[in-house]
């Protein structure tokens, strides 16, 4: 099986129904991450 190596960009959206993490729906947050595979991996971060 041929390994493939690709680059990801997103952007999250949080939409939690808990009141304790609220607080993530006002979050605006960018990632960016790999995917070998059937195994991406992200590293998001908070802008806003």
């Amino acid at each position: 099986m041929r390994r493939f190596l690709h680059s990801l960009v997103t952007v999250a959206k949080f939409e939690c129904g808990d009141e304790r993490y609220t607080w993530l729906n006002d979050v605006i947050a960018v990632g960016m991450g790999e995917q070998e595979g059937f195994n991406p991996t992200y590293t998001i971060f908070e802008i806003g």
